[in-house]
């Protein structure tokens, strides 16, 4: 069996004979049809959106956790509602909201052909920090 992409890299699979016009033989499969053929070897399989959001909520949970509550939700419930929570609830959520844009930018970003794809590390090295307000409950 041989193996083939077309003339974008993209993996188009396996045939003993005749395959596709105008494609292009490689010694070996890529491990996800996903990965391009870089010329020598296939390139990493690309994260899906699935997996930068997952990231992104754990890191949320984590935060909230930190700070004492049960979840995300919680503490951004919080948000601009009167009471002893109010400030460190605004902040959490309006640092929420600058992590989406973020997000927003680099998904952007990476579909235009601008940048690399991000690891999830990186992607999430590339968020803002959440600063906890003065005075709050600890």
């Amino acid at each position: 069996m041989k193996y083939y992409v077309d003339d974008k890299s993209v993996y188009l699979g396996g045939w003993d004979d005749n395959p596709p016009s105008g494609s292009i033989e490689v010694p070996y499969p890529p491990e996800d049809a996903r990965q391009l053929w870089l010329g020598d070897s296939w390139s990493s399989v690309p994260i899906d959106l699935a997996s930068y959001d997952a990231a992104l909520v754990s890191t949320y949970q984590a935060a909230a956790q930190a700070m004492g509550y049960d979840s995300w939700q919680t503490c951004a419930l919080r948000a601009y509602r009167p009471g002893p929570f109010e400030a460190e609830g605004t902040a959490f959520y309006d640092w929420m909201e600058a992590c989406n844009a973020q997000s927003y930018t680099t998904l952007a970003a990476v579909t235009a052909g601008e940048r690399e794809q991000p690891t999830i590390a990186e992607f999430l090295a590339e968020l803002p920090p959440f600063v906890r307000p003065a005075n709050e409950p600890a």
